[in-house]
């Protein structure tokens, strides 16, 4: 073999230990290749936006106005006729002998959408006692229960105050003695 044959064969062997190491170059070097083409967006693109949901109010955690001398808002527990106790609660009405008009008013300022809690008929009342609870906002009534009496189970309610400026409370000139219970006023 001539010096020509060998020198080609040696170039073509060197060829191909050359071409090899750059395959296994390029190959070591995909992760950076492909990160290089990588991008950080999403291929569907989605919403983050954070909503915030405001917490209810509760009716006996503002300031009342004027009240009643038969009005306690003290959120001390109280328990209806049927044996449910109430922790978040405030009390209007006497039972007893007398009758009499009891109420109780708050100023919202026009805050709040809605008003939605529970009244529940408290377990002193004689069973001769029948009343209506009203709520007016500004003096238009928004709602009134029926006649109710000691055998009542609870009321669950939810009225629009939206734009109320002055919230009142009050109940007809009954020896009636209601519970209000978890009153929570929302925007």
């Amino acid at each position: 073999m001539g010096d020509f044959d060998k020198k080609k064969k040696i170039f073509s062997i060197g060829g191909t230990l050359a071409g090899v190491f750059a395959i296994i170059a390029l190959l070591a070097n995909v992760s950076e290749i492909a990160q290089f083409f990588k991008t950080d967006k999403p291929e569907k693109e989605t919403s983050t936006a954070i909503v915030e949901v405001a917490e209810p109010v509760y009716l006996n955690s503002i300031k009342v106005s004027e009240h009643s001398k038969n009005f306690s808002d003290n959120n001390v527990s109280v328990t209806d006729i049927l044996g449910n106790t109430y922790y978040n609660a405030s009390v209007i009405g006497k039972s007893g002998l007398l009758k009499s008009e009891d109420y109780a008013i708050y100023y919202l300022g026009g805050k709040y959408k809605t008003l939605s809690g529970i009244i529940a008929i408290d377990e002193g009342n004689s069973e001769k006692a029948v009343g209506e609870l009203s709520i007016l906002c500004d003096d238009t009534e928004v709602y009134t229960t029926e006649q109710v009496k000691r055998g009542t189970a609870p009321i669950e309610f939810s009225v629009d105050v939206e734009g109320c400026q002055w919230l009142n409370i009050c109940h007809d000139k009954s020896k009636m003695e209601f519970i209000l219970a978890d009153w929570k006023l929302e925007e």
